[in-house]
């Protein structure tokens, strides 16, 4: 992994689609992600980058078809929370107005351990209250002090 990449490894992802009649959630699929940080402290800016790939083999291809791989931007985090799944009980959602992703690890500590990774971009340790250009006040749930 490089310096900017925070979490690599297989997780069940379900993403929405907006179809005609509003939003619908496609199917889980087993999917290798990986995410990265791009945030910009100095700047304030929080920002992440999921990568889903079909499989860790084509994360390693130098030259990957665009087909291969579904790219997920980050921005204006407001939510990561558990859901109730009837298939997946570790499952939670990543939100921004609405639900951007739904993911699910394969035990209760792999959920765990992805919801820290995307809490420390967007929530960053030592931070109590951070704010954004036209979002509300985010409250960190944790911190290391």
């Amino acid at each position: 992994m490089n310096n900017n990449t925070e979490l690599a490894s297989y997780i069940d992802i379900k993403q929405p689609s907006r179809g005609r009649r509003g939003l619908t959630l496609k199917a889980w699929k087993k999917r290798w992600v990986v995410m990265h940080r791009m945030s910009d402290l100095s700047a304030k800016k929080f920002l992440a980058k999921l990568e889903i790939f079909a499989d860790k083999e084509s994360s390693q291809q130098k030259r990957r078809p665009n087909s291969d791989k579904v790219t997920i931007y980050l921005e204006n985090v407001t939510a990561i929370k558990r859901v109730k799944s009837k298939s997946h009980p570790y499952a939670f959602e990543i939100l921004e107005e609405d639900p951007v992703v739904f993911m699910a690890g394969i035990s209760e500590s792999d959920t765990q351990k992805w919801m820290q990774a995307i809490r420390a971009i967007f929530w960053p340790p030592g931070n109590t209250i951070l704010t954004h250009p036209g979002n509300k006040a985010w409250f960190l749930p944790f911190s290391k002090a």
